[in-house]
């Protein structure tokens, strides 16, 4: 059940990813807005890496759980655009591009120094900072039970 838990939260994305594509729609964001949602949603991806502490039994495998999806639609993006040259017309080529929608902005800033790289690019750089943040989270709550096991 537990494991089932860290599933969901890793699919979390892709939720907030459709419910950021509405709104940058609906109230036409653009700007520091999103890219303060990319900030907010790092503090929140950092949060599910240290709540993962408790969900399983090692670090490889909350690494593994967490980021298992993330790696899937990175996959299916990298294949979509470098291999097809295009997106699929449907749901998967949707969801694919909304994953990583929470980061775009950040990774966008972050990515500056690469001329005229591509989506995937900007998906690959995210994928990164998920990881990276994740791995910290975990880390931290990590260290923090070693240091104080009642915690």
């Amino acid at each position: 059940m537990k494991r089932f838990v860290l599933v969901l939260f890793a699919i979390s994305p892709l939720a907030i990813g459709y419910w950021l594509s509405y709104a940058l729609q609906k109230f036409n964001w653009a700007g520091g807005i999103p890219f303060m949602i990319s900030i907010l949603f790092l503090v929140y991806w950092f949060l599910i890496g240290f709540f993962s502490v408790r969900l399983t039994k090692s670090a490889q495998e909350s690494f593994l759980i967490g980021n298992s999806f993330a790696a899937l639609v990175l996959l299916l993006n990298v294949f979509q655009e470098v291999l097809l040259h295009r997106f699929f017309l449907n749901g998967i080529g949707t969801a694919t591009q909304n994953f990583y929608l929470p980061m775009i902005p950040l990774s966008v800033k972050i990515g500056f120094f690469i001329p005229h790289h591509a989506f995937w690019g900007t998906c690959i750089l995210a994928f990164i900072l998920m990881a990276a943040v994740y791995y910290f989270g975990y880390s931290f709550k990590q260290k923090r039970l070693n240091r104080y096991p009642a915690a």
